[in-house]
Parts: structure tokens; C-alpha cells; sequence
């Protein structure tokens, strides 16, 4: 930890280190787990409500004009598990630094979790991956085009948290693909040229998780990457892309990703209590 608090210290402002340490200080339990929720999870999942946090109260700077994003940090409990679920995230398009679009990697790396789940919405880039396709991510091709501060190692998708998502999937009667996701800048949705493009990449593409599993592999959490497809890329159908899309294909897939998670954490509750 002397080698990451030496990082933290040089990259980060010691007020935003201090105010994070101040509210992980009046947590009653400690975390385990943390989920950073994309665009149309936020809902998902649930648990007993321990504490309530703004991003604002907390310090992290939070522009609202992303539909989906609700901007808030809750402390929950499931059965015995404690967890963070961020319900909102800091885009690079929308002008945060690398560092500010990873706050929520590092407060939950101050607040001793042992792994994290970055979930996002994603546009397929393969035709097997129709919209409505749960996927697990297990590789990522970083296409941001915007400079990483840090020399990274390559980040690895935890292959314990991706069967155990495979388990509850198969329990619930839930198809579970994996696939690899090609992270880009955005705002804006891919051309039909560049779907083909990133087809040959990866199998579905966004505008998020690339840096956040970067510094959280850094940081030495455990990582867990899932994607929900919600349209099909440029080019693949007929139809007119738009943000509204994602949220209501997000929206119509609720009650299968609560179940989806709400196994998860429960089977994730078990093996951190034996641990």
C-alpha cells in the first residue's frame, strides 16, 4: 500500500483524499464489494439502505445532463454483504480529467473493498449480440485515444467473479455471452464505417470502463465487467440510434438484471464470509 499511497498522493488533491476518508470513517460496516452503475442500472440493484451520499457531498464534480446517471453513492446491505454502489458516472467527453472519471475506483479502493463491478450499456458490434444480450466482458480495447497518466499493467477481468456470474445466470435461467469491449470517447454514436471499424476488436462498444479497469487493476482490485447490448451498432439495422434507446431497452431488461445481481451478491456474500 506504501507504493499506491505514494501514487494517490501525487495524483490526487489531499482535500479529496481527506473528505473521502472522512465519510469512509463514519461508515458503520465496511464494504466489501462495489458496483459503479452505467447508463439504465441504476435501478437494479437493491439491498437495505445503510447510508446516502451525493456525488457532491462526497467532493466529486457531477454535470447532471446525462440521462440515466443519477449521481449518487449508497452504502447497502444485502443478507451479510456490505457493498458501494455508484449510481452514476463521470464520462472523459464530458470534460473530467482521467483522474476525476476514476474517483469512484479510488474511493472504493480507501474504502478496503476487495472487488469491483463496472456494469455500462453498450452497442453491439456483432450480429450474434443482439440488443438485449447480457454480456460478460472478459477483455477491453482501450480506443479513447486519450492519454493514460500512468503506466499500466493490462488489466484483468476476474475470472472468479465471471463464474460466479455464470452460476447465478445459469440458476436463474439467464443467458450470460462474454465478449470483449472496445471503449471509446463518444459523446457521439459510431458511423456505419466505424462499427466495421471496431468489429474487428471487440464485440461491443461504449464510452466508459476502459479507464476505470485500468486504475482499478492498478489499485489491486479484483474486476467484474458486464454489458448490457442496447442497440445495435450503426449500420447492423435500419433503425435510428438515440439515447432514449439504451434507457428503454435498459428499462425492459430490469427484472432480469435484478434477479441477475441480486444472485450475485448473494453467492458473493458467501464466499466473502468464508474468506
Amino acid at each position: 500500500m506504501v507504493r499506491e499511497q505514494a501514487l494517490l498522493s501525487r495524483y490526487y488533491p489531499e482535500k479529496t483524499l481527506l473528505k473521502f476518508q472522512e465519510i469512509i470513517s463514519s461508515f458503520s460496516k465496511k464494504p466489501r464489494l462495489a458496483i459503479v452503475a452505467g447508463s439504465g442500472w441504476g435501478e437494479i440493484v437493491e439491498g437495505e439502505l445503510i447510508n446516502e451520499f451525493s456525488y457532491s457531498s462526497l467532493g466529486i464534480p457531477f454535470f447532471t445532463e446525462v440521462e440515466g446517471h443519477a449521481g449518487k453513492l449508497r452504502l447497502l446491505k444485502k443478507n451479510n454483504l456490505t457493498f458501494l454502489l455508484f449510481s452514476g458516472r463521470l464520462h472523459l467527453y464530458q470534460g473530467y480529467s482521467f483522474f476525476e472519471a476514476t474517483l469512484p475506483v479510488l474511493f472504493s479502493r480507501l474504502a478496503g473493498v476487495e472487488a469491483i463491478v463496472l456494469t455500462n450499456s453498450a452497442g453491439s458490434l456483432s450480429f450474434s449480440l443482439p440488443p438485449g444480450s447480457v454480456v460478460l466482458i472478459d477483455d477491453q480495447v482501450d480506443l479513447t485515444f486519450y492519454p493514460d497518466p500512468i503506466l499500466f499493467s493490462p488489466p484483468f477481468f476476474d475470472k472468479e467473479i465471471q463464474e460466479i456470474f455464470k452460476k447465478v445466470g445459469k440458476e436463474e435461467g439467464i443467458t450470460l455471452n462474454q465478449g470483449v469491449y472496445v471503449g471509446v470517447l463518444g459523446p457521439s454514436f459510431e458511423t456505419p464505417a466505424e462499427v466495421r471499424f471496431l468489429s474487428r476488436f471487440g464485440d461491443m462498444v461504449g464510452m466508459s470502463t476502459v479507464k476505470e479497469a485500468k486504475l482499478a487493476s492498478l489499485l489491486g482490485l479484483r474486476i467484474g465487467g458486464i454489458s448490457l447490448v442496447t442497440n445495435w451498432g450503426a449500420g447492423m439495422s435500419s433503425s435510428f440510434l438515440h439515447h432514449q434507446e439504451v434507457l428503454q431497452t435498459a428499462a425492459s431488461l430490469q427484472p432480469l438484471l435484478h434477479r441477475l445481481f441480486s444472485s450475485f451478491l448473494e453467492e458473493w456474500g458467501k464466499n466473502a464470509n468464508r474468506s
